[in-house]
């Protein structure tokens, strides 16, 4: 029997090959969302030993608690800050983790896991949620203070990096000549005989470029006087406190750290380095310290910048010169304006990045509160969304993580394009596996045949 569009495919085998496809493609696709649906289950957790840090601080004679208010070496506003609202996005996961850990409803036994994280009557660390909402919000105040000059700084960038950019204009034209040939072309006539002829073509050819620069003095002194102007305030930028982080690692937050990490009944084994680099993720981790970090070489540069163009724009004039390639990386002084144009961008990218994480924070935790407290109340209602407000804590926190830590840890945890894949993989791996069959199929139907035809 063959298939009516195709005379050369069996039909049986067409059908081996469709079937056994979406058969591995089905039972691919749900291998896969059962495994990321046990992802979603469990986020990985690292707390940063906010209360060794104190004791640390205390023995080293850093002013903590009170030191959450001073922006001196000794202050601590910015650990409390970056340390404490990790450990809050933490501890809403590990309610979320423990919650899944057992039977029955999931979501209402979050809402009672964060409820406790509210009660000082079942406190079990030093800093619960109850305090760790007040100290978060307290702590960010005196960051952005600390944040201002980067602030101030940003400000200025757009209009210096324009006065750069309008301080040269460029053209580029790329000449060429006409080119003739001839090219053999083959024909054949109506009674099969072959035969050539020589055609005349034509073709462009490159030659080389004109490229042609234009300084505009009044935008090249603006950008080095608005320039000048903000190094001038700012001599030093480096913000004087300097996070604290933990000398050791304590059970709880190990235990934590392991138990969230593993996957099913499998044991998992973390070395005593890499529990610590899991406690120090707050800061190794954190938009504003890895920005921040960014930024302060960028100003040095910029510093170079300014003596650089100082130097530069008296020699600045109009260029127009041919070079044998479209690319030119154009004249000295041109360089140099577009350099510390660059720098300024780059600096501007970098504060951005790490205000617009604390912008986010002192947005999104309100809407926190607001939420769990909701969730609490409309779970012991019994309402019937209370597991979609559920799943909404659980995304708010994910986003306060995910902008204030760019490179902690992983928060996408159920990935539907994971699924995807797995079902495309496994369904093409079972048409294979079904083209095979449906060959072996016809092979012994052949060979029967054969056997009793006579």
């Amino acid at each position: 029997m063959y298939d009516s569009y195709d005379e050369g495919i069996p039909l049986t085998r067409i059908i081996g090959t469709g079937l056994l496809g979406i058969t591995m493609g089905l039972f691919g696709g749900i291998f896969s969302y059962n495994h990321e649906k046990t992802r979603e289950s469990k986020i990985a957790l690292g707390f940063s030993e906010i209360h060794q840090i104190e004791i640390d601080a205390q023995k080293q004679g850093r002013i903590f608690a009170e030191g959450i208010g001073r922006n001196d070496e000794t202050g601590m506003a910015r650990t409390y800050y970056l340390a404490g609202l990790n450990d809050l996005c933490m501890k809403v996961f590990e309610c979320w983790n423990d919650s899944n850990s057992e039977s029955g409803d999931v979501y209402k036994k979050f809402a009672e896991e964060l409820k406790n994280r509210f009660d000082s009557g079942k406190k079990k660390h030093q800093y619960e949620l109850e305090d760790l909402f007040k100290i978060v919000p307290e702590s960010s105040v005196f960051v952005r203070k600390q944040l201002q000059t980067l602030k101030e700084i940003k400000d200025s960038c757009p209009y210096i990096y324009q006065k750069f950019d309008e301080s040269w204009t460029e053209r580029h034209n790329d000449n060429y000549h006409t080119e003739v040939y001839f090219e053999t072309v083959f024909h054949t006539d109506s009674k099969g005989n072959s035969y050539t002829t020589q055609e005349m073509r034509t073709r462009q050819v490159y030659d080389d470029t004109d490229h042609y620069y234009w300084y505009h003095s009044e935008n090249g002194e603006a950008a080095s006087r608005s320039l000048d102007e903000i190094l001038s305030k700012f001599p030093e930028i480096q913000i004087k406190e300097k996070v604290f982080t933990a000398s050791k690692t304590n059970p709880d937050g190990e235990n934590a750290a392991i138990a969230s990490r593993k996957k099913g009944k499998e044991d998992v084994v973390l070395t005593p380095v890499q529990l610590m680099e899991i406690a120090n993720t707050w800061r190794d981790g954190s938009t504003i310290e890895n920005q921040i970090a960014k930024a302060y070489p960028i100003w040095n540069q910029m510093k170079n910048d300014s003596i650089l163009w100082n130097g530069s724009k008296s020699s600045a004039k109009n260029h127009h010169y041919k070079t044998y390639s479209s690319y030119d990386s154009g004249p000295n002084e041109y360089r140099v304006a577009y350099t510390a144009r660059d720098h300024i961008t780059n600096l501007h990218r970098c504060i951005d990045e790490a205000i617009q994480s604390l912008d986010h924070t002192e947005k999104s935790l309100p809407e926190l509160r607001a939420k769990i407290n909701c969730f609490i109340e409309e779970t012991n209602k019994g309402s019937k969304n209370y597991d979609d407000l559920g799943d909404e804590v659980v995304e708010i926190t994910r986003e306060l993580y995910e902008k204030n830590f760019t490179k902690g840890f992983e928060m996408e945890r159920f990935r539907g394009w994971m699924v995807a894949l797995c079902s495309i993989f496994s369904g093409l791996v079972g048409s294979g596996a079904g083209l095979g069959a449906g060959v072996g199929i016809e092979k012994l139907r052949e060979r029967d045949l054969d056997k009793f035809s006579w």
